[in-house]
This record gives structure tokens, C-alpha cells and sequence, in this order.
């Protein structure tokens, strides 16, 4: 084909047109206002170099839409339209206008002043809940307890726990909050408790919560969690009387025998004969629990010398037996192995002991059962744990732990709908 045989030119072939062939450029894409690239037999590239400050084209602004000069009352007022009705709040005075230019300009990044975290405090604690869930399944425990404090903190800047209890929304976030500071304490070095005392004071708002709830503490019986409270704060104590140089008091040693006391007084069979179903599967988990706040009690309070060695009111070595037993029977129950970590790890430290190799054993085993169930990471966390601290010879409860861990797994903020059809599948 010749060179002055009709072709159409590449603008032309691009938009699928018929080219008119005019040469050096086609009428075409001159009567289009267009650039003809020419009918060259390489296709050029389609960057077209504008020069500075023109554009092709402008992004039309839609009509009515709000301006940089808009009023930022009435975008606080649509920020405040997204929080549900119970939790709607209003700025209290004017504000500041370091938060209104924040909010009006910068929607994504809004600077935010002390109030706000007072206004918030609710939807964090909600959502930080959930949050600390993920880290604790997903084994980042180095991260949770911040998560935890910071809410806990929030709480009481809304007027503490007896404030946002009655709040029905945050119930059971509450519960999970509490569970995990409790039980993280029991597990971290006694030099790094938190918060112990904030947890006595709320101790009677805690129960009271427990019992107007759903959520269960890992069905622990609230009156074996109040002891919990109470061992943890003594632990504090005595760290506070070690760090001045100073031994526990005997008025320390006292609480202790007191606190073992009521522990080895509780009734499983009682207090399962108050649920209205599965009352077998109760019993069981209360007795794991009393056996287990005993060991826990007995071996952390002895480790900072609050209790002496051998203790009347509590047999370690019998326990310990007692509750391998009874966790056997717990790991085989698909319906209640998902709340066995806390006491599987105390029986971990107790097997720490000489003769008792079994008992490791049954723990290493049971661990990775946990895990693969659980679909968690945490119980994966508890095994590395342990076998590294049956490798130093130690058996003080404080020498197990070099740093916080919250040994849980709350498969779910408000188990009540898993708790009600695991009730009526015993039936």
C-alpha cells in the first residue's frame, strides 16, 4: 500500500471515527479543537504537557455543599447526630476554637481537648473492649493492659464504676473490663500489679454488676472473683512494705488466713443450685475455681512472705491433685473447656514443684487443645510460659511471670446467647 493511500490518523482510531486523510494533520481533529497526532507508523503516547497553571478540566463543587466558612455548630451537630440516643452528649460552654477549626477543616485528624475524652469516654470503653479482646486472641499481651487501664481511667472520670453501671449498653463491657484487669493482676510480677485498690473500692459495684448481668466471669462465682480482688491487693501491700525495707505485718498474715478461710468455705453445689440449668456443669466449674483461687492465694501471698511456708488452712499438694481431677473432667465438656485457662495455668505454676512431672505433662498437653478450640493464641502464650519457668528450678509464684499476662478467653463480650444454647443442649 502506497504512502498517499487513505488511512486514518491515531486521534482518529482512538475515538473509532472516520479520518478524512487530510495531510500533515486530518480537518477532524482541528474542527475538534484536537491536537492530530499524525499518521506515523509508531503510535504516539498520549501525555499531552500543559503549561503551568492551565487545566483541561475542573471537578464541578456540588450545589449546597458546606464551605471552609461553614458554621461549626452545625458539624458538631451532624458528629453528635451518629452516637446512638443514650450516649448523646453536648459540649459543655463554648468550646474552644482550636477544636472547632480542628473539627471544620481537618475532619479525619480532629483535635480533640481533655472534655472530649470525658464525651467519648463511653463509645471508647466500647470499643476498647473489643479491641483488647483482639490483642489478647491474637497474643499481643504486651499491649493490653494500657488498653484495659485506659479504660478503666475513663470510667472513673465519668464518675467511676457505680456512675457507668447504669448504663445499661456498657454492661457487659464493664464485666469483660474488669475480668481481665483482675485476672492480668494474678499474673504479673507482684511489683507490677495495677490498680488493686480501685478494684477494692469498686468491689461491691463489681458483685452487684455481676449479678444484674449475663455475662459471666469465665463462670467464676463472684464470691471466689471478690477473693481474687482481695489476694491481688494484699500482694500490693506487701510489695509496698518490701519496697521500704520493712516485713509484711502480722495484720497481713491475719487477712490472708481470713481470705483462705472463706475460699475453702464456699459451696459449689450452692451456689450451681441458683442457676436454672446445666447445674452440673456449674458445680464443676465452681470447684475448679475454689481449688484454684486456693492455690493461687496460697502460693502468691507465701511467695512475698505474708504467709509461712506451711499454711493449716490450705493443703497446696491436695489441691493441686484435686484440681488436675477436675479439670480432666472440664476439657472433656466441649460446652465449658472454653473457661479452663486461668485455673490450667495455675495448676502449671504448682507443677513447678519436684514429683510432678505428671502434672506437667497434662498441662503441656491440654494448652495447645485449648488453643486449636479456641481458635487463640493465648493459651499457645500460657505453654511458652510455663515451660520456661519449670527450666529454672523456681517455684515462687512471683518467679514465673516477668511481665504482665492476662490469661483469658472470652470468646465474646456478652456471652449469654453461647451460655443459653449450651444450657438447653445439656437438656
Amino acid at each position: 500500500m502506497g504512502e498517499n493511500s487513505r488511512r486514518h490518523c491515531w486521534e482518529c482510531l482512538r475515538r473509532y471515527v472516520v479520518c478524512d486523510s487530510t495531510r500533515p494533520a486530518c480537518n477532524r481533529c482541528t474542527a475538534n479543537g484536537s491536537l492530530c497526532p499524525g499518521y506515523g507508523n509508531v503510535k504516539p503516547t498520549r501525555l499531552v504537557w500543559l503549561a503551568p497553571g492551565k487545566v483541561k478540566s475542573r471537578v464541578r463543587k456540588r450545589k449546597g455543599s458546606p464551605s471552609g466558612s461553614a458554621e461549626t455548630g452545625e458539624l458538631r451537630d451532624q458528629g453528635q447526630a451518629a452516637i446512638s440516643g443514650p450516649l448523646r452528649v453536648t459540649a459543655a460552654g463554648q468550646g474552644s476554637r482550636i477544636q472547632d477549626a480542628g473539627f471544620g477543616y481537618i475532619p479525619h485528624f480532629n483535635v480533640y481537648t481533655d472534655a472530649d475524652a470525658l464525651f467519648h469516654a463511653a463509645e471508647y470503653c466500647k470499643f476498647n473492649s473489643m479491641q483488647t479482646i483482639h490483642y489478647l486472641q491474637q497474643g499481643a499481651s504486651l499491649n493490653w493492659r494500657s488498653h484495659v487501664e485506659g479504660a478503666i481511667r475513663l470510667v472513673q472520670l465519668r464518675g467511676g464504676f457505680a456512675a457507668v453501671a447504669n448504663c445499661k449498653v456498657l454492661e457487659p463491657q464493664l464485666v469483660l473490663l474488669c475480668f481481665m484487669a483482675v485476672i492480668g493482676n494474678t499474673t504479673c510480677p507482684a511489683a507490677d500489679l495495677s490498680m488493686t485498690r480501685s478494684h477494692l473500692i469498686a468491689l461491691d459495684v463489681i458483685q452487684k454488676l455481676y449479678r444484674s448481668t449475663l455475662t459471666p466471669f469465665q463462670m467464676c462465682p463472684a464470691p471466689l472473683f471478690a477473693e481474687i480482688i482481695r489476694i491481688n491487693h494484699l500482694r500490693q501491700r506487701a510489695v509496698r512494705y518490701a519496697s521500704q525495707g520493712l516485713g509484711a505485718p502480722n495484720e497481713l498474715a491475719q487477712i490472708a488466713h481470713e481470705t483462705l478461710n472463706r475460699v475453702h468455705a464456699f459451696s459449689p453445689a450452692h451456689w450451681a443450685s441458683t442457676k436454672p440449668r446445666s447445674q452440673s456443669d456449674w458445680a464443676l466449674m465452681g470447684a475448679i475455681y475454689q481449688a484454684a483461687v486456693a492455690l493461687y492465694g496460697a502460693s502468691a501471698l507465701r511467695s512475698l512472705s505474708v504467709l509461712p511456708p506451711t499454711v493449716a488452712t490450705v493443703a497446696p499438694p491436695l489441691d493441686a491433685q484435686l484440681l488436675q481431677r477436675l479439670l480432666a473432667r472440664a476439657l472433656a465438656c466441649p460446652r465449658i473447656r472454653h473457661f479452663t485457662l486461668w485455673p490450667l495455668v495455675v495448676l502449671g505454676v504448682q507443677a513447678a514443684h519436684e514429683g510432678c512431672a505428671e502434672t506437667r505433662d497434662f498441662v503441656t498437653a491440654q494448652l495447645p487443645v485449648l488453643a486449636r478450640h479456641g481458635g487463640t493464641y493465648a493459651p499457645l502464650t500460657a505453654k511458652g510460659v510455663l515451660e520456661k519457668f519449670w527450666t529454672t528450678g523456681e517455684t515462687r509464684w512471683d518467679a514465673c511471670f516477668d511481665r504482665p499476662y492476662a490469661f483469658v478467653m472470652q470468646i465474646a463480650v456478652d456471652t449469654s446467647p453461647i451460655m443459653s444454647s449450651a444450657s438447653r443442649s445439656a437438656l
